[in-house]
């Protein structure tokens, strides 16, 4: 199963247009926050709010159940800056999640810790490592492979 994860793209819809075209095979598109637009344009987008989202109805967290994996999905601006990591593999087995989709950081991050994958697909407005804008593409059976791609322009 293919899911295409982003953030924080901060009212820059014409690139979710372009991530979301150059992937018409994949199963799902996920949005970590800091939309910033209409949700209503974006069907099949999944989206959850980020600390720049007013929109009511976004959630402020999901649970997605895809080929056996339990994935919590958040912004992850409620969870403390230090030892961000450990909270968010804290809360994902109370919920009983393998994977952890987050953004706010704009930061790309992909980590295994105690059995919790974490990922953060960074910002496709800018990085905050300097790195190019990215998203990530999540492959999914018995394995989880992550694929980080990088926006040129």
């Amino acid at each position: 199963m293919k899911v295409v994860v982003m953030s924080d793209s901060h009212r820059r819809i014409g690139v979710i247009d372009k991530v979301m075209n150059a992937h018409p095979d994949a199963n799902l598109f996920i949005h970590c926050g800091d939309f910033q637009d209409d949700i209503a344009y974006y069907a099949g987008l999944l989206v959850v709010a980020g600390n720049g989202d007013t929109d009511d109805r976004i959630p402020k967290e999901m649970i997605q159940t895809l080929m056996g994996h339990r994935i919590y999905v958040t912004h992850s601006h409620r969870f403390p800056y230090i030892q961000r990591h450990q909270h968010l593999v804290h809360k994902a087995k109370s919920l009983n999640c393998d994977i952890v989709l987050y953004g706010h950081t704009h930061i790309p991050h992909y980590e295994v810790i105690d059995g919790v994958t974490l990922i953060n697909p960074g910002s496709l407005f800018y990085n905050r490592d300097y790195s190019k804008p990215s998203y990530v593409i999540l492959n999914l059976d018995k394995d989880i492979k992550v694929e980080f791609v990088r926006l040129e322009g």
